[in-house]
């Protein structure tokens, strides 16, 4: 039982690194989606107002592109940290479930599911809580470019959307590769005491 209470509390503990992990790679994402959206705008409303030199008239036409992809950028970055611990949770969670045949079932069964309260929907679907923002952000950067020049909008799309979706749709939860370390028995429990 001791065993069983460390491996839950260390799996537990590790779960909530990851958590809080997710949070702040969402934090950072909003706050630095927020700074470049800001920046677009006054780059449009400079752009509107007129120039007197050459090179901050280059730099407002091609700045929009280089904030619109920047965002694409950060967006990309923050979805798949998101999903790497969102895969972190489900391995913890397998490790746990995995633990069941190692401590005996009646002892697994004392202890709280390890995350999502074991709702299979929850476990499921509560990672697009985390992911909503950031596929709205990314779907807002990418109509932005191809508004601005629709082959450079294509071409973001491309890119990381596709990279996206494909990860998105083809993960699987991950299946445990190293072993469960075997759980000491005592003397009574061997029937030898």
């Amino acid at each position: 039982m001791a065993d069983a209470d460390k491996l839950y509390s260390t799996l537990r503990d590790y779960l909530k690194h990851e958590d809080s992990l997710i949070n702040w790679r969402i934090s950072w994402n909003l706050g630095l989606q927020t700074a470049l959206f800001a920046a677009f705008g006054l780059l449009l409303k400079k752009s509107d107002l007129g120039s007197s030199t050459l090179h901050i008239e280059t730099f407002l036409h091609y700045g929009p592109y280089g904030l619109a992809i920047v965002g694409q950028l950060i967006g990309m970055s923050s979805f798949l940290g998101v999903i790497a611990a969102h895969r972190s949770l489900d391995a913890l969670t397998a490790r746990w479930n995995e633990a069941k045949n190692h401590v005996g079932e009646a002892i697994w069964l004392t202890y709280p599911p390890l995350s999502a309260a074991g709702d299979p929907f929850a476990r499921r679907f509560g990672k697009w809580g985390a992911l909503g923002p950031i596929i709205v952000l990314q779907t807002s950067w990418l109509l932005i470019l191809a508004i601005i020049n629709p082959v450079l909008g294509a071409i973001t799309f491309v890119v990381p959307n596709l990279v996206i979706l494909f990860e998105l749709f083809t993960s699987k939860r991950p299946k445990i590769k190293y072993p469960v370390p075997p759980m000491t028995r005592t003397a009574s429990q061997d029937g030898s005491g």
